[in-house]
């Protein structure tokens, strides 16, 4: 197993771990990726009635709150509110590699890959960031825009718009239409 940024406590080895609190699962051909608040697990599925973990990557903090990791071809993406945007290689799914990340990129909202880039919002601050991952060793954050006061629940692509379903503090929900036709400006329609 992987033990990327394991902490280290005097006198204590960690020799095993099995998670914790299940926040997200996503599935790309024969591999599970399921995160909790300080790991993500890496499981084989390829036979559905006998899965099991491959490998583990522990993380330096919690990452809290994760909207889902994202696998896409050699790595897979997962969101942290303290550490940002993490970018881990999983070329090798027995010891995958955390390879780079975007600090500037913290988020507990929505998170959306489409095509090269990474959309994040936050729970923090009503705004839409717009990640070039073009390069996964070098994500960029490239523009952002002001969207509606509240806490996004979802995002999804349909041609140049993003769309933002929110709920805000006094319970109402919305949605925000965004114009990503030049993602390093994005328009709030």
């Amino acid at each position: 197993y992987a033990t990327g940024d394991t902490p280290s406590f005097p006198g204590i080895t960690l020799i095993g771990h099995l998670g914790g609190e299940p926040k997200a699962l996503a599935i790309q051909g024969n591999y599970a990726f399921l995160s909790t608040p300080d790991e993500l697990s890496i499981l084989d599925i390829s036979d559905p009635a006998n899965p099991h973990r491959l490998s583990y990557l522990m993380f330096s903090y919690p990452l809290f709150s994760i909207e889902r990791p994202i696998p896409d071809g050699n790595y897979v993406y997962v969101l942290s509110q303290l550490q940002g945007l993490q970018v881990v290689d999983i070329s090798e799914p027995q010891n995958p590699k955390k390879v780079a990340s975007c600090s500037e990129c913290r988020g507990t909202g929505a998170f959306l890959i489409a095509g090269d880039y990474a959309y994040i919002t936050s729970s923090q601050s009503p705004s839409l960031r717009v990640v070039d991952i073009s390069d996964p060793l070098l994500p960029l954050w490239i523009g952002s825009t002001e969207i509606h006061d509240g806490a996004s629940r979802a995002l999804t692509i349909s041609g140049d718009y993003l769309y933002s379903a929110y709920l805000d503090r006094y319970d109402n929900a919305g949605i925000n239409i965004v114009s990503v036709e030049n993602p390093s400006s994005p328009q709030l329609m």
